[in-house]
């Protein structure tokens, strides 16, 4: 998903790896797939051997972690300290570390169960946008209401700064544009560690963010069926 979201802001080798190590729409074919067709209902990694791919060091050096973060415009500083202090608060005081052992395993056999964020009268009230399409740490229900780690998580944060957040569901691909143009006033975004393949750093924020302390990381694991 991040690869993708440096792709659609410019970053030309995210755009390379896409076009060399996805489908290539010209040729109907996906070259580190062993040129499987999209038509094909066969295993696509059947002609793919890890040993001979440049993706067996990277997964192997286990350096190539996704960090969750939350992204606000620059010029929000307000919503940001708030997000960025709490987040480190949370780790400091062990919250986190709860959170992600009882809350975040517990989501591996149910479902997270739709969550209400507590209200204060009279404070300021800022606008978090969820997609649902990270569960179980962005979720939305079949009721489509928001629930999973990343509502838990502000639920702590409003409990620090006394602040209301009001939940915007929105589609993962309009994070940096709702964010651009004030409907909302955070998203959660997923941030690399470097280009599993360039083994650069790629940047994946919008230009004009600020990006907050990370509140968890992820390893990713390469599968293959048998």
């Amino acid at each position: 998903a991040w690869m993708s979201d440096a792709a659609e802001l410019g970053h030309e080798e995210a755009k390379a790896w896409l076009d060399d190590y996805y489908f290539d729409d010209d040729a109907n074919v996906q070259p580190a797939l062993g040129n499987r067709t999209k038509q094909e209902d066969q295993n696509p990694f059947a002609n793919y051997n890890p040993k001979n791919s440049s993706f067996e060091n990277a997964f192997k050096d286990g350096n190539n972690n996704s960090h969750f973060s939350m992204l606000v415009n620059d010029t929000n500083t307000e919503l940001y300290d708030i997000l960025d202090s709490g987040i480190k608060q949370l780790k400091e005081n062990g919250t986190l570390d709860k959170l992600i052992e009882e809350d975040l395993n517990a989501y591996i056999t149910s479902d997270p169960a739709p969550a209400e964020l507590p209200k204060f009268d009279g404070a300021k009230t800022y606008k978090i946008a969820v997609t649902g399409d990270k569960p179980p740490m962005d979720f939305v229900a079949a009721d489509g209401k928001a629930a999973g780690f990343n509502v838990a998580l502000l639920t702590e944060i409003t409990n620090i700064a006394q602040v209301n957040f009001e939940i915007v569901q929105i589609d993962s691909g309009a994070r940096s544009t709702s964010l651009a143009s004030g409907a909302v006033d955070a998203v959660f975004w997923v941030l690399p560690d470097s280009c599993i393949l360039c083994g650069e750093m790629i940047s994946n924020a919008p230009e004009g963010t600020l990006v907050t302390e990370s509140y968890f990381s992820d390893s990713p694991v390469l599968l293959t069926l048998k």
